[in-house]
């Protein structure tokens, strides 16, 4: 067999490249904290690498749904905290009215202070995040769910051309096209055809917290504003604004006659009591609606849990297929130093050789 000195150079050059490369490898290895450098130094963990780092992005996309749910009903419970606080403020005027001892000016100055209230729980239900969509909007959040009448604060209604109005209930509970009358009270508009309006304000974006977990991220106004169905259907901010509007009326003695926009006290008595039936109906409605939000925020505290955990899995999981092992990798790359070190050397003779040297 015959060895050129071509040859003899060519293996020692190749033997010095390759351990250079090894040692560059592990040096690489070792500056990225990753065992895995392309796929091809193992397809098998690679492509699991590739799962579970999908799986992870789920997880945070779904921890950044929690969140953001979290505050919507956040905000939303806040919301509702202030129109309970309200509403029992109504209340309390309410049964301060329903007295003997009060005056026609006087209950026209509660009657003003419940219409303030009254503003106030319009506030709350066009009330917006910090993104500015509306909290109680439904799938409508870039519109407000309740818009004025006169004096009145009534239901937002919309056609297909996204023309609004405001609506009214009826005494059967639909809700129509509203106009106001001779009086200023809100009665149905005839020359629009309540067919071609929808409430503005209605329907529940579910939200993916989870593989298989979802949550509403709100509640539409006619859910939290309205209670009751068919003719029992009532509106919290009518009701509001009927207890003003019955306490603006003069009050004349029983059995005397009664002039057109007054009311005697008998009326006036039952009127004021059957405003506080239906304001303990309100308040407990409002009320068993923030406890509905306070068990999705529960919902979404023991989700997040779930994920965290998840996550922590996963991401070890993926650690222990693509991370470096930094002992062994310090280990290999001294041993892969020495050999380079081994092999210069060696080329570094075999390059001042020369196989004339040996022939005689």
């Amino acid at each position: 067999m015959r060895i050129s000195s071509a040859q003899w150079f060519r293996q020692s050059l190749g033997s010095l490249l390759e351990q250079q490369s090894a040692a560059a490898r592990t040096q690489e290895q070792l500056a990225t904290g990753k065992r895995i450098l392309k796929p091809s130094d193992d397809p098998v963990a690679s492509a699991r690498a590739l799962d579970l780092s999908r799986a992870i992005d789920r997880m945070d996309q779904y921890t950044r749904n929690s969140t953001q749910v979290e505050n919507r009903l956040n905000l939303q419970e806040s919301a509702l905290d202030s129109s309970l606080d309200v509403l029992q403020r109504v209340r309390e005027l309410t049964v301060q009215a329903n007295s003997g001892t009060q005056s026609d000016d006087s209950r026209a100055a509660l009657a003003t202070e419940i219409e303030q209230l009254r503003g106030s729980l319009l506030q709350q239900v066009n009330g917006k995040d910090g993104n500015g969509h509306y909290l109680f909007g439904g799938y409508s959040e870039d519109q407000a769910p309740y818009m004025t009448l006169g004096r009145h604060a009534l239901p937002a209604l919309q056609d297909a051309g996204g023309n609004r109005v405001p609506g009214v209930l009826l005494a059967n509970g639909a809700l129509v096209p509203a106009r106001l009358d001779a009086g200023g009270q809100p009665v149905q508009d005839t020359s629009l055809d309540p067919a071609d309006y929808a409430p503005v304000a209605q329907g529940q974006r579910q939200v993916s917290i989870g593989t298989s977990a979802s949550v509403a991220d709100g509640d539409p106004a006619l859910s939290v504003f309205q209670r009751g169905d068919g003719a029992a259907r009532q509106d919290i901010l009518a009701s509001v604004q009927a207890i003003a509007d019955a306490l603006r009326k003069p009050v004349v003695a029983n059995g005397a006659a009664v002039p057109a926009g007054s009311q005697d006290s008998a009326a006036l008595a039952s009127s004021l009591s059957a405003a506080l039936d239906r304001l303990d109906a309100d308040i407990g409605h409002v009320s068993d609606m923030r406890t509905g939000i306070g068990a999705r925020l529960s919902q979404l505290d023991v989700q997040q849990d779930i994920q965290a955990d998840s996550t922590v899995q996963l991401k070890d999981t993926l650690s222990g297929l693509q991370d470096v092992d930094y002992a062994e990798a310090v280990s290999r790359l001294n041993q892969q130093l020495t050999g380079l070190q081994a092999a210069q050397q060696v080329f570094s003779k075999v390059q001042g050789l020369s196989l004339f040297d040996y022939l005689r």
